[in-house]
C-alpha cells in the first residue's frame, strides 16, 4: 500500500503529508536508468569516493569510468532526493509497475551496468519490445 508520511515542525505542526508508492510500482524505464548511469559517470563535480577494494579515499573526476552506486547515493542521490525523503524513481523518473527486474550491484561501475543494460537494450529491441516506455529497474 505504500508509505504515508507527516512531516512536523519544530513545534510538532504538520507541515506535509506525502504518499510513497510501494517499491513494485517504483519500475523506472530501461532508458531513464540508462540516463541515470550517464549522469553518474558524467557529473560534473569531484567525488571523495571509498575504494571498494581498499577502503581508501579515492578523488573520481567527471567521467571516472570507476563511479559506481555507492558514490552515486553519496554524491547524487543524498544531496538531491534523500534530503526530501522520496526515492529517485519518485522525484526524476517516470515510475510505474516494473515488468522486467534488473539487479544491479552497487559496488559495480556505472559503466559496466551501463554496457550491460545498452545490451539488454539492444536485444528487447530486436525482439519488437519497445523500451522507452518499458518500465525495467525496481529502484528500491
Amino acid at each position: 500500500l505504500g508509505q504515508l508520511r507527516l512531516v512536523k515542525d519544530a513545534n510538532e505542526s504538520i507541515l506535509l503529508i506525502s504518499w510513497s508508492p510501494p517499491h513494485v510500482f517504483r519500475g523506472i524505464p530501461i532508458t531513464q536508468f540508462q540516463d541515470f548511469l550517464a549522469k553518474v559517470i558524467n557529473h560534473p563535480d569531484s567525488w571523495m569516493c571509498r575504494d571498494p577494494n581498499t577502503g581508501a579515499c579515492v578523488t573520481k573526476l567527471q567521467g571516472d569510468l570507476s563511479r559506481n552506486m555507492f558514490d552515486a547515493n553519496t554524491h547524487l542521490i543524498f544531496n538531491e532526493v534523500a534530503c526530501l525523503d522520496f526515492s529517485y524513481a519518485e522525484l526524476c523518473t517516470d515510475y510505474g509497475p516494473a515488468n522486467t527486474f534488473i539487479s544491479h550491484a552497487w559496488s559495480e561501475s556505472a559503466h559496466v551496468t551501463t554496457k550491460a543494460v545498452d545490451h539488454l537494450s539492444e536485444l528487447l529491441l530486436k525482439r519488437g519490445d519497445t523500451i522507452q516506455t518499458m518500465p525495467g529497474v525496481d529502484d528500491r
